[in-house]
């Protein structure tokens, strides 16, 4: 059964991510190619139970050998209402229900509005059953949201910083175990909490709030 999905996009020059690496063997992992994303995951040599995307970044050749390659290919047309993004979301809802982890590796730099249109697909009605599933990588981020509720949130090795931004109004916010500690907040605008840090012993943060939508990133500086 398949648990997790990886989801590898076009803004990427690797797979060498070591959090991204730790899935490369698991048997309960879907890879989905999103555009040139399927091109690199032949390229490395992994799975493509899925490939989506209109695939006008690619040559003929690539996309031909995508085509033979995928489990199953989705080629959609180049003027769409919905991004490649987006369609592959809604696809890999439909054919794993149950997973429990969307990872989309490759979609944070690059052009900086794929970026802010993949991180605002949590807004869309459609993809609500899955907001709390999804995870953005990248080499020197990660991006997950919250709902409302107790929670905790472990460190990824190598990741310096912890930030927490609120998507809209937020309440009841308290943050524990962290080096600046937070007590029932609330603000009717977004706002931004950048900067924390895990406490020294690598004890996962605490995290409560009563209403809101919550973007939690663990970040590093680029090398």
């Amino acid at each position: 059964m398949i648990q997790r999905i990886i989801a590898v996009g076009s803004a990427i020059a690797h797979l060498d991510n070591p959090i991204i690496a730790s899935y490369k063997n698991d048997p309960q992992v879907a890879w989905v190619g999103i555009d040139r994303g399927a091109r690199e995951l032949l390229r490395v040599g992994l799975p493509l139970n899925l490939a989506v995307g209109d695939f006008d970044s690619v040559t003929a050749e690539e996309r031909q050998a995508i085509q033979e390659a995928a489990q199953e290919c989705i080629i959609l047309p180049s003027e769409k209402n919905d991004t490649d993004t987006e369609a592959a979301l809604m696809e890999m809802m439909k054919k794993w229900p149950q997973s429990e982890h969307i990872i989309f590796y490759g979609m944070l730099g690059g052009r900086l509005d794929h970026t802010l249109n993949n991180l605002w697909m949590v807004y869309q009605d459609r993809f609500q059953p899955v907001i709390s599933r999804l995870e953005f990588i990248s080499d020197t981020n990660t991006v997950r949201f919250l709902e409302p509720g107790d929670h905790t949130v472990c460190p990824y090795e190598g990741m310096t910083y912890l930030s927490l931004i609120s998507m809209g109004p937020v309440s009841g916010l308290t943050l524990k175990d962290v080096k600046y500690c937070l007590e029932d907040f609330a603000s009717d605008k977004p706002r931004s909490f950048i900067s924390n840090e895990f406490l020294p012993d690598g004890r996962p943060m605490s995290l409560s709030f009563t209403s809101g939508l919550l973007m939690v990133l663990q970040t590093r500086d680029a090398h």
